[in-house]
């Protein structure tokens, strides 16, 4: 995804007609938790993925994605800029807001798998 193209979804008000775009789009964005240009990683990472999620837009499993890929995020290195965790744990509190009971009981059948 270009910088341009991220832009111009924010600039559409992250309206994403395909629930199918939306669930690929929202984890390829994780990418850009440490981008540099707060237009990227706030006004688009951030908004856009708070916006599927406090809108109910996302699969439960684009959100257990979500939040797997965010976990291992904050458990690996730091980047220099300093930004690749706090922002993972910004989104994780999203995540968390959005946590309904079927996504509950998804993540408590996936954790009690063996393995």
């Amino acid at each position: 995804m270009t910088r341009a193209s991220m832009l111009l979804m924010k600039s559409g008000k992250f309206v994403v007609a395909s629930a199918e775009e939306r669930n690929r789009l929202a984890p390829a964005l994780l990418a850009c938790l440490d981008d540099p240009d707060p237009a990227i990683r706030d006004g688009v990472v951030f908004e856009d993925i708070s916006t599927w999620l406090r809108g109910k837009q996302l699969a439960t499993e684009t959100i257990l994605a979500l939040e797997s890929s965010l976990h291992r995020t904050l458990e690996g290195p730091k980047d220099a800029a300093g930004l690749r965790h706090p922002f993972a744990a910004l989104i994780l509190s999203e995540v968390a807001r959005a946590d309904s009971p079927a996504l509950m009981w998804a993540s408590m059948r996936s954790s009690s798998r063996p393995g």
